[in-house]
């Protein structure tokens, strides 16, 4: 057991293929295709809002994202109840766990931040996650520190005590440029011997390892 929930008290996880299942993702780009827009561009689109993204708390974005009417959020509302996302295999125990133990659980990800607050709605997971922060929101997508870095601040813990737990080798790159530990976790993008040539500070097979090995969770 590696004893990750004495060492650590702030809990960063990315998103898509480690919170979220791939399949999510592959349909919500083909729902968007069968419209006429890729991912990228139908996810960047809509209102563009000039926010103090200082203040990331996820009860308040979410409030202040019910209050957009844009053309976008309907359509997005539509693509996420065609494809219903799924949370990746344990992750839902996982965050109810370091919720119950007093962690602070933040997600960071290149996800666009309209996309990720409608999932975690629709999820029902919006009770167990602190903060949300999207690299796109302050233009400094991964492997840039910058995102993560304000994701830390935002927990209010000190770097020595958060993990950045991630299902890519570029997420590994990105918790090494904000000096934090970096926890690789196989299962999503990038395959378990890819993750591990880079060298993470911990590394598990799925999110079934992180909970049991990682967290120590008993069944």
């Amino acid at each position: 057991m590696d004893r990750l929930m004495d060492r650590f008290d702030a809990f960063i996880f990315d998103w898509d293929g480690t919170i979220q299942s791939l399949r999510t993702i592959l349909m919500i780009n083909e729902a968007l295709k069968s419209i006429g827009r890729d991912t990228k561009t139908a996810l960047e689109g809509g209102r563009r809002h000039r926010r103090n993204y200082s203040d990331l708390n996820l009860k308040r974005l979410i409030e202040m994202e019910e209050v957009d009417n844009s053309v976008m959020s309907y359509v997005l509302d539509a693509v996420l109840w065609v494809s219903r996302p799924k949370l990746h295999n344990d992750a839902p125990e996982i965050l109810k766990y370091l919720n119950s133990k007093g962690k602070k659980v933040v997600v960071f990800s290149n996800a666009n931040r309209r996309r990720l607050l409608k999932e975690v709605k629709i999820l029902g997971i919006s009770k167990y996650i602190d903060v949300i922060v999207s690299a796109r929101d302050l233009r400094a997508p991964k492997p840039n520190p910058a995102g993560l870095n304000a994701a830390i601040r935002i927990s209010g813990v000190r770097k020595s005590r958060c993990v950045y737990i991630g299902d890519m080798v570029t997420d590994v790159i990105t918790a090494r440029a904000a000096k934090i530990t970096s926890c690789a976790v196989a299962g999503g993008f990038d395959r378990y011997e890819v993750l591990r040539k880079e060298h993470p500070d911990y590394i598990y097979h799925s999110m079934e390892e992180f909970l049991r090995r990682g967290l120590g969770k008993r069944g």
